[in-house]
């Protein structure tokens, strides 16, 4: 009889057979018992190409390091096979989404001939030693954005991007724009038909209502005003879009800073050059297109630098690769 087994690593799969001759077709790294009565008659290290006679066979139980498809042969006759050219027999293309942190991408498989993807943008591949120490890829390779990787092992592969649960939104570094932040669905169109810089973000049904932190840097400076005091911060302004059109959907996420005395600036304060890190709590859309603003608020001056949102880093979605393979 042939068997096909499709094991997980490190979990042993036991399947009642019976028969005296056992043969491995194909698979690699597996630790093979052979069982009559639920006692092991035979337990040892095997890989395609191998086998045994026993008096009788009644399970056969595998355990291997890694994720595979395994055939093999049990019956009352020896199994015999003589393989044709080796000429790839099977096609397939599989799309792998890639988030944080690192992701299998091609499993082990044992009658792969080639593998091969190119890379939707910098990315870093490896083995089971691929680690990432300080926001860093060790024991990995490099693949440019565009670049095409193919391999001819059988072995897995690994995938890495970044380990930052962080969204990127916007990172125009242009100016704040002034405009009044809107407080009716009016308003809202209003900004949108304006002449107001914007960016377009898309957020997937899989972000649809979840909470989320802003992350907003910006870098600048106060104007001085005849009061004391000034107050500085800004809002950042979603406003739903479809098919280009503005909708009653908007959110705001006010962001604001402090009180310095108007003497001073952000410069002074925090020194030349420097940037300055503000997170706003729980804010959650449903999913779609948003138009994304950022506005004065107060009498802040000069750039923000960028806009991203922390989801849950299971839900990010950073890279969607193509992967192609051949096999026997």
């Amino acid at each position: 009889m042939l068997v096909r087994r499709t094991i997980k690593p490190n979990q042993s799969d036991l399947f009642p057979v019976r028969g005296r001759y056992f043969s491995i077709i194909s698979g690699t790294s597996l630790r093979v018992s052979l069982l009559k009565n639920g006692s092991r008659i035979m337990s040892t290290d095997m890989y395609a190409g191998m086998g045994t006679k026993e008096d009788a066979i009644d399970a056969v139980e595998l355990v291997s390091s890694v994720a595979q498809t395994v055939e093999y042969w049990v019956g009352e006759a020896d199994y015999s096979y003589t393989p044709p050219s080796a000429r790839a027999a099977g096609f397939n293309i599989t799309n792998v989404a890639v988030g944080i942190g690192i992701k299998n991408i091609i499993p082990f498989n044992e009658r792969r001939m080639t593998a091969s993807f190119v890379a939707p943008r910098d990315l870093w591949i490896g083995g089971d030693s691929l680690t990432i120490v300080d926001n860093k890829a060790q024991n990995a390779e490099f693949v440019p954005k565009g670049d095409k990787f193919t391999m001819t092992s059988q072995g897995a592969v690994n995938c890495w991007l970044t380990d930052n649960p962080e969204l990127e939104l916007d990172s125009t570094n242009r100016p704040y724009d002034v405009y009044s932040k809107p407080t009716t669905k009016e308003q809202a169109k209003q900004l949108f038909d304006s002449s107001t810089a914007r960016s377009i973000v898309q957020l997937p049904d899989n972000y649809d209502n979840v909470p989320f932190s802003l992350v907003v840097k910006w870098r600048g400076g106060v104007s001085p005003t005849p009061s004391n005091y000034v107050t500085y911060g800004f809002h950042v302004v979603f406003v739903e879009v479809v098919d280009g059109v503005a909708t009653d959907n908007f959110m705001v996420a006010q962001v604001a800073a402090g009180t310095i005395r108007s003497s001073f600036s952000l410069s002074h304060l925090w020194g030349s050059g420097g940037t300055i890190t503000k997170v706003v709590n729980n804010k959650s859309l449903s999913a779609g297109e948003y138009a994304v603003f950022v506005i004065r608020g107060g009498s802040i001056g000069g750039t923000h630098e960028s806009i991203s949102a922390q989801f849950p880093s299971e839900l990010i979605t950073l890279a969607d690769i193509a992967i192609r393979e051949e096999t026997l």
